[in-house]
Order: C-alpha cells, then sequence, then structure tokens
C-alpha cells in the first residue's frame, strides 16, 4: 500500500491508509488529534461570542441554545468575512477571519453591557 500525504500533515509526515501495513501511522495519529481539539475549542468560542447576540434577537420565550449559537457564530463571522473579502477591503486570510471574530465580540459585549 503506498503512502499517502494528509493535505494537514507537515512536511515529511505521512500516513497510511491501511493501519495494519507494516510502519503505518493511523491518519489520527500525533497532531491532528491536537489539530481537532483546537478547532472544537474555537467552535465553543464562538458558541459563546454568539449567544448574548442571540439572546438580544429572540424573543423571551424562545432561548436559544448553544448548538444554534455556535452554527450562527460561524455563519455570521463566514458571511462578515465573505463581505468584506468581495467588498476587495481584505483579502482572506486569518487575519480577516479574526478580524471578524474580534467584531463579533465587541457586538457580543456591547449588547451584552446594554442588557445590563
Amino acid at each position: 500500500m503506498k503512502n499517502v500525504t494528509l493535505m494537514l500533515t507537515p512536511t515529511g509526515r505521512t500516513g497510511t491508509a491501511d493501519p495494519a501495513a507494516p510502519g503505518a501511522r493511523s491518519l489520527t495519529h500525533g497532531w491532528v488529534t491536537g489539530a481537532r481539539a483546537v478547532w472544537l475549542l474555537f467552535v465553543e468560542l464562538l458558541g459563546l461570542i454568539a449567544l448574548p447576540v442571540l439572546l438580544c434577537c429572540f424573543p423571551p420565550p424562545v432561548r436559544p441554545r448553544l448548538c444554534l449559537c455556535q452554527a450562527h457564530g460561524r455563519a455570521a463571522v463566514g458571511f462578515l468575512s465573505w463581505i468584506i473579502v468581495s467588498l476587495k477591503l481584505a483579502y482572506f486570510t486569518r487575519t480577516t477571519i479574526g478580524l471578524m471574530l474580534l467584531l463579533l465580540t465587541v457586538a457580543a459585549a456591547g449588547i451584552g453591557i446594554l442588557a445590563a
């Protein structure tokens, strides 16, 4: 079985499609698991940031759950990044995504302060 290079692996690290092959590493070995943990923490952070915004948008009998907040947080950051890139105000980079996350955080903090 030939080695396949994972798209997210650093140079020189490969995984194999057959875990039973001699000397094979699992596709979830090492830092890939760490990347999953970072992704999950990022999604949780987006959900917590989007929670005050959605609490302000929905009427009192309907309370959004964290999974709804995570989806709306990802959508808001993605949509704002897309708008900025479409208007050619910035390039689509991690910095642009970080700035949109910061904008969402400022909006959530402002709503939290006004609601208190």
